[in-house]
C-alpha cells in the first residue's frame, strides 16, 4: 500500500483505518484539506464520462501538440494533479466511478498504458456531476478545488456566455472569490494546480503562479513538494523573498524556521539546528544571509557579521535570525547576539517574531500600492508610527 503519510492509499486495498490513519498523519496548521484522502484507483474502474462533457474531440496526440506534451509529461512524471470522481456502485459491487473532471489525463493515461490514476472520490449523494456541483457550488462540504472545477465548467456549457459576475450572482459566491478559484484552476501548472486539490487557498495559488512559470517542470514538481501544507501567509511571504532570486532552502528556513534535528529518545530537541565550522561564508550561507537581510531590514553586511560570531559560538539559527531582527529595528549590534541565544530558547518567540516581520513586509507592500499619499501616511503611523 502506498505512504498514507503523502495521502495516498490504494482503492484496491482501503480500510476504514487506513482513512483514520490518514486524518490522523495530517499537518495541525494545513487548513482547508480534503474531506477524503487522494486516492490511486484502477483506470479500468471508472466507467461513464461525465455528463457534463462538452469537447467532441478531448485527446488525440497525434493532431494536438499539448496532447502529445501532456502523454509525454505522463509518461515521465505520472499524472501530478488529480483526477475528480464519484463512486457509483452498489456497497458489495465491484468499485466503479462516474468522471466528473480529468478526462484529458485519464486519456493521457490510458493512452501511455497506466493502469492506476490519481483521484478524488466524491460520495454519490446527490447523483452528483458538475452541473450539481456548480448550482451548489455555496454548499461548505466542498473544496475550494471542486468549487473551481463547477464554475469553470457551467461557464463552458453556458452557449450564450457568462461573466464572471454573472457567475458570482448565480451561484451566490462573491466575485473576488469567482474570480482567485477560477484563475487558480485554469492558470496553473498541474504541480501547482495538485497543491490546489491539496488544500492550498486560491490565493496562495495565484500569487505562486509567476513564480512557477519561471521554472521547468522538474523544478515546479520540487517546489510543489516544499510548500505543501503551508498557510496562505507562509506562502506569500516565502514567494516575496523567492522573487528576489533567493534560493528556495533559504526562503523557507528564512520564513519557516531551521529544521529541528530528530531525537532518536523521542524528546523534542530544546535548540535549533546549529551553525557549524568552519568560519568562511558558504554559498549556502551567502544565500541565507541575502534571505534573513531582506526579511528582517539588517544590513548584509551586520547580518554577515552575526553568522561569522555565531559560527565560532555555535549558535542556533534562530539566535541568529533574531539577533538580526534586533539589529534591523535600531538595536545594537553589540551583545545582540549573547541575548538572542537565551530567547531563542523560547520557540514560540521566535516564531512570533519572524510571524511579526513577515506581517510588516506585507504592511509594506500594501501601502507602496496605495495610490493616495494621505493614505499611505495614516497606515505608515498605524503599523511604524508618527
Amino acid at each position: 500500500m502506498a505512504d498514507l503519510d503523502r495521502g495516498t492509499v490504494l482503492e484496491a486495498n482501503l480500510k476504514i483505518s487506513d482513512l483514520n490513519t490518514y486524518r490522523m498523519t495530517q499537518p495541525k496548521r494545513t487548513i482547508g484539506r480534503l474531506r477524503w484522502p487522494i486516492m490511486m484507483i484502477p483506470l479500468e474502474a471508472i466507467a461513464s464520462e461525465s455528463p457534463a462533457q462538452t469537447r467532441q474531440e478531448v485527446f488525440d496526440p497525434h493532431r494536438y501538440p499539448e496532447d502529445a506534451e501532456l502523454a509525454a509529461s505522463i509518461r515521465q512524471y505520472g499524472v501530478i494533479e488529480p483526477i475528480l470522481v464519484c463512486r457509483i456502485s452498489e456497497p458489495g459491487d465491484e468499485t466503479q466511478y462516474q468522471l466528473i473532471a480529468g478526462d484529458r489525463r485519464r486519456r493521457a493515461a490510458v493512452h501511455i498504458g497506466q493502469e492506476m490514476i490519481p483521484a478524488i472520490i466524491r460520495q454519490n449523494d446527490e447523483q452528483i456531476n458538475l452541473l450539481t456541483l456548480a448550482e451548489n457550488s455555496g454548499r461548505r462540504d466542498l473544496t475550494p478545488y471542486e468549487k473551481a472545477i463547477a464554475l469553470i465548467k457551467i461557464m463552458e456549457v453556458n452557449e450564450d456566455g457568462l461573466s464572471l459576475r454573472k457567475l458570482a450572482k448565480k451561484t451566490g459566491i462573491g466575485l473576488s472569490s469567482v474570480s482567485n478559484l477560477i484563475k487558480a484552476y485554469r492558470e496553473s501548472p498541474p504541480a501547482l494546480r495538485k497543491l490546489f486539490a491539496e488544500g492550498m487557498e486560491s490565493r496562495a495559488v495565484v500569487e505562486m503562479q509567476s513564480v512557477f512559470r519561471k521554472i521547468d517542470e522538474a523544478g515546479q514538481l520540487e517546489l510543489a513538494m516544499k510548500l505543501r501544507g503551508l498557510s496562505k501567509r507562509q506562502v506569500l511571504a516565502i514567494k516575496v523573498l523567492l522573487e528576489r532570486e533567493i534560493p528556495i532552502d533559504a526562503a523557507l528556513e528564512t520564513i519557516l524556521g531551521p529544521k529541528l534535528p530528530p531525537d532518536v529518545s523521542g524528546n523534542k530537541p530544546q535548540n535549533a539546528a546549529l551553525i557549524k565550522e568552519p568560519t568562511d561564508t558558504t554559498r549556502s550561507d551567502d544565500d541565507q544571509i541575502e534571505a534573513i537581510a531582506d526579511l528582517t531590514g539588517a544590513s548584509p553586511k551586520a547580518v554577515k557579521g552575526v553568522f561569522s560570531r555565531a559560527k565560532k559560538n555555535q549558535s542556533s539559527m534562530d539566535a541568529v535570525f533574531l539577533a538580526c531582527a534586533f539589529v534591523g529595528r535600531g538595536g545594537t549590534p553589540h551583545n545582540a547576539l549573547n541575548n538572542a541565544e537565551l530567547l531563542a530558547q523560547n520557540h514560540k518567540a521566535s516564531k512570533l517574531v519572524r510571524r511579526y516581520l513577515v506581517l510588516l513586509n506585507e504592511v509594506k507592500n500594501v501601502i507602496k500600492r496605495l495610490d493616495d499619499d494621505s493614505q499611505k501616511d495614516f497606515l505608515h503611523i498605524i503599523f511604524f508610527g508618527g
